[in-house]
């Protein structure tokens, strides 16, 4: 199968979106607190993942597309927050199993170690007396749904430019909650009184001592320490409405080079 008909760049958007659309399907699957496929089909419905084809023009590019949705369903799957995430995922799987409009399905790939994570996710369904998850397992298995393999990718010529698209390794699920998460957190200790404080003490203690000691060359933090993490917050802010796929690790390059430009030689 070739991979060249469609820039990888093209099929990197495709799968953002696809990703961003079935993250919010979990989350809101994930509220019910429940493993029922009928809750799980309902809100499918609701979100009309049914259309998830519906702009794809020939069969290699439903080809590309599909293995990039089932890649992704797996993901959601192994990264999952979650169990309800989890059966989700494995639920999302399935649907878009069926749901690919092919003669014959591309199957999941499925490498030993996420064959176990599967298994031991059965397994704790089976505990819990969960029939949905398992009926669907016991589905697949007989549909042999399921492609057991040694690497994500079929050994091709000519496939650097998507491998990235198939990164396992990385977990950048539900990117938006955790970067969101970190803002929260730094809105509190920006609101924290006790920030202001600290470094009121610190600022005056520092002052007393080059007075009673005449020392120049120290290291010092001289500056509003508060006022500097309101300013990297509100470009944060700025950034996040301008770029929605900032990513959390050039938010934490930027803290840090915030943070180093917060101390000189006196």
């Amino acid at each position: 199968m070739s991979y060249r008909l469609r820039p990888a760049k093209k099929l990197a958007e495709i799968q953002f979106g696809f990703k961003k659309d079935s993250e919010n399907l979990l989350k809101t699957f994930a509220k019910k607190e429940s493993h029922s496929f009928e809750i799980f089909s309902e809100i499918w419905k609701e979100k009309h993942f049914s259309l998830v084809y519906k702009y794809t023009k020939n069969f290699n590019e439903i080809s590309r597309q599909t293995q990039l949705f089932l890649f992704e369903a797996k993901k959601l799957f192994i990264y999952a927050p979650n169990i309800y995430i989890k059966t989700g995922a494995f639920y999302l799987l399935y649907g878009l199993y069926y749901k690919q409009p092919l003669m014959e399905n591309i199957k999941i790939r499925l490498t030993q170690n996420e064959l176990k994570l599967l298994k031991t996710y059965i397994n704790e369904m089976k505990n819990s007396s969960e029939t949905h998850p398992m009926y669907i397992f016991s589905k697949l298995i007989n549909d042999q749904a399921f492609d057991f393999v040694f690497t994500q990718l079929p050994l091709i010529p000519k496939q650097e430019p998507i491998l990235k698209l198939f990164d396992i390794a990385s977990n950048d699920t539900f990117r938006e909650d955790i970067e969101s998460k970190v803002m929260d957190q730094m809105k509190e200790l920006i609101e924290n009184e006790g920030i202001a404080e600290i470094g009121r003490d610190y600022r005056n203690a520092m002052k007393e001592y080059f007075e009673s000691s005449g020392e120049k060359n120290i290291m010092m933090f001289d500056t509003d320490i508060q006022k500097e993490l309101e300013g990297v917050f509100m470009e944060k802010v700025i950034e996040g409405n301008c770029e929605k796929n900032d990513s959390l690790g050039k938010i934490r390059e930027e803290l840090k080079k915030k943070a180093a430009g917060m101390f000189k030689t006196k």
